[in-house]
């Protein structure tokens, strides 16, 4: 055995490998196959690095692979410089952790799982966020994201299990903690499908916003007492006030026909600025992070208007479409189909322009250079669509996303117009262009864009343009660019 008198610290020494101590570690460091090898041909090149404990014994701090990996080999002996005695003290813990954090980092790199596990390991000893970050050198947002998936059984344990899963989305796992299904789903798809990840969490969290405000619906129409039920389908009995007439022809309203045994509501969804937090937005006001979303409404109808005396309005009117009565079993069943499709990629599409919009704003609107095919699109636009410009019904909603993405803008007439700034180069003169167009582009889509010929209309070479800028289409997007028609 070494002993403390043998050992000088600022020394190098030859000893066993099967004698040296292993300390914690924050990582699980153990060699791989090409390691031993290595070790067994040449030896331990760089010494490994220990300090010596009260029994006289020398304790590893950093080279912990290449103890083991000396170990497996067969080596009589390793090198080993003795840094110092151990101090069983909070301070050298701390220590420890920082060191052992910067010899990994510098090399392999940790895991998102290792990272939680550092700060958790430094929180223990009281240090707060500021100084977590300061002593490991890591960036605070990051401190704080990694206490936050620490904070969540499900999420530590996917960071543990999988090291492709990075900090950021082990944190939004960690937002859907109390959502098992989605936070599994998003697990796998940052695994098998990365590119996937960012249209996955802003559908889920389109979901449980609706929810959130379906759920406050419902509560407020079961403590008014009126009866929920299911959305109808076009064929059923139940029918909504606003095609109902009384035996005197008039309208029914909501408050009228409240003593009706057969009164209603369910809820269906409508267009509706609202904030980040789903809050409606109040007049012409939108706050960052504003969107113009579909969002659950109430729908007063009666569940048996024959009964109950009422005539639909809708019953004498001529159209292409066959009353549900006279359809087969067949064509009941194609429009529910038709019926299940629009309502899912309408949903799809609401998320996926949040996801569109914001990779536009952080990625292409910050360009230097404009993306390959730029003056192609620009001359298309101008050739085939030129009305998308200059259509004054979505200019607002042109001059909101050009200031979100951040282009300098300058009051004009009843308006704003971008501000190009001085000493602005070509090539940013021309991204600034092309952020426009995109604009332009973005505030004449709608939910009717997935369901068009992609392969014929603008809403297709549009979206294949912003993938061929590095764009990851969602699936709705990419039935949009598609032949297919709903």
């Amino acid at each position: 055995m070494t002993t403390t008198n043998a050992i000088e610290p600022g020394t190098t020494v030859h000893v066993p490998p099967g004698t040296l101590l292993l300390e914690r570690n924050i990582r699980d460091a153990q060699p791989d196959p090409d390691l031993v090898a290595s070790v067994r041909a040449v030896g331990v090149l760089q010494p490994i690095t220990a300090r010596v404990a009260q029994d006289g014994r020398l304790v590893v701090r950093m080279g912990f692979r290449r103890t083991l990996a000396a170990i497996e080999a067969g080596r009589d002996s390793v090198p080993v410089y003795v840094a110092g005695h151990v101090d069983d003290t909070d301070a050298d813990e701390i220590d420890r952790i920082i060191t052992q954090r910067d010899e990994n980092t510098h090399r392999a790199g940790l895991t998102a799982g290792e990272e939680i596990g550092v700060v958790e390991q430094l929180a223990a000893f009281g240090l707060s966020a500021d100084e977590i970050a300061a002593q490991a050198r890591m960036a605070k947002d990051k401190v704080e994201t990694a206490t936050r998936v620490s904070g969540s059984k499900l999420a530590r344990k996917a960071a543990a299990k999988y090291e492709a899963l990075t900090l950021d989305q082990a944190a939004v796992v960690a937002e859907f903690e109390d959502d098992t299904e989605t936070a599994k789903t998003l697990i796998v798809t940052a695994i098998e499908q990365p590119g996937q990840f960012a249209h996955t969490v802003q559908r889920a969290r389109d979901e449980r916003l609706i929810d959130r405000l379906s759920a406050a619906l419902i509560a407020d129409l079961e403590q008014a007492g009126v009866p929920v039920v299911k959305h109808p389908n076009y064929d059923d009995k139940t029918k909504p006030l606003d095609r109902l007439r009384n035996d005197k022809g008039k309208e029914i309203t909501a408050a009228a026909h409240k003593t009706c045994p057969g009164h209603v509501a369910w809820l269906t969804t409508s267009w509706k600025w609202v904030d980040a937090d789903g809050n409606p937005c109040q007049g012409n006001e939108r706050p960052p992070g504003s969107r113009n979303l579909q969002v659950p409404r109430v729908v007063y109808g009666c569940k048996d208007p024959k009964k109950h005396g009422h005539t639909d309005s809708w019953a004498s009117s001529s159209g292409s479409r066959p009353a549900a009565d006279d359809m087969t079993p067949e064509q009941r069943e194609k429009a529910r189909k038709e019926r299940a499709l629009v309502i899912e990629n309408n949903k799809a599409w609401d998320s996926a322009e949040a996801v569109r919009r914001d990779w536009i704003g952080s990625s292409l609107a910050k360009l230097k250079t404009p993306p390959r095919g730029t003056g192609a699109f620009i001359a298309r636009t101008l050739s085939e669509d030129r009305y998308v410009l200059t259509h004054e019904g979505n200019q607002t909603s042109r001059e909101q996303l050009c200031t979100t993405w951040g282009l300098p803008m300058k009051a004009h007439g009843y308006g704003h117009r971008v501000e190009i700034p001085k000493g602005t180069t070509e090539n940013r003169a021309l991204v600034i262009a092309l952020v426009q167009i995109i604009a332009a582009h973005e505030a004449s889509t709608d939910r009717m864009s997935w369901r068009r010929d992609g392969t014929k209309n603008r809403h297709g070479y549009y979206l294949r343009f912003l993938q061929s800028a590095g764009y990851g289409l969602s699936d709705v997007e990419k039935y949009a660019i598609s032949s297919k028609t709903a």
